[in-house]
C-alpha cells in the first residue's frame, strides 16, 4: 500500500525544492553584482555632473561677451551677484552619487589668468574640467582637478 502512495503522489521532495531555491539564490546574486546599483548611480549623476560643467561654462562665456570680464571668483556663491541674477539662477547643488548633498562633489570656479577654471569631482576618481582656452569639458585625472591651469595632453576629450 506504501509502494502504491509514493508513486501516485505528485509534487516535490524537499531535497528538490532546496537545491532549486540554493540556484535561484545564486543566479540572483552574479545578477545583482553584474548590474552593480552603486556604480549605475555614479554614472547617472557623472552625466549630471558633466552637463552642468558645460552649461556653466557657456553661462560664463556668455556673461564675459556681454560684461567685457569673467565673473570674479566670489560671484558664483552670491546670489546677488549679476552671474547669479542673469545669467545661473541656481548653483547646481554638490550630489554625491547616493544622491545625498556633500561639499566634495562642489562645483568649482576661479578666475585664471585671463580665463577661468570650472571643474566637478566624477564618480571615476578624477573630475570634468573646462578651461577657457580647452573651450570644450574634458575629463582630467584628480591630479588636475585644481583651478591651477592644466595641459591638455593630461585630460580626455569626452
Amino acid at each position: 500500500m506504501l509502494k502504491t502512495l509514493r508513486s501516485n503522489s505528485a509534487g516535490f521532495t524537499l531535497i528538490e525544492l532546496l537545491i532549486v531555491i540554493s540556484v535561484i539564490a545564486a543566479l540572483s546574486v552574479v545578477l545583482v553584482s553584474i548590474v552593480d546599483p552603486v556604480g549605475s548611480q555614479g554614472k547617472a549623476r557623472d552625466g549630471v555632473r558633466l552637463s552642468h560643467v558645460k552649461n556653466l561654462a557657456e553661462a560664463i562665456e556668455s556673461y564675459r561677451q556681454i560684461e567685457g570680464s569673467y565673473p570674479l571668483d566670489a560671484d558664483p556663491q552670491n546670489p546677488a551677484s549679476t552671474l547669479r541674477t542673469t545669467y545661473i539662477r541656481t548653483w547646481p547643488s554638490p550630489l554625491a552619487n547616493d544622491g545625498t548633498e556633500d561639499p566634495a562633489w562642489a562645483y568649482i570656479y576661479a578666475q585664471a589668468g585671463t580665463g577661468f577654471v570650472l571643474y566637478s569631482p566624477n564618480s571615476r576618481g578624477g573630475c570634468y574640467k573646462y578651461q577657457t582656452d580647452w573651450r570644450n569639458a574634458m575629463n582630467c585625472p584628480i591630479a588636475e582637478c585644481s583651478t591651477d591651469i592644466s595641459s591638455a595632453s593630461d585630460c580626455s576629450e569626452l
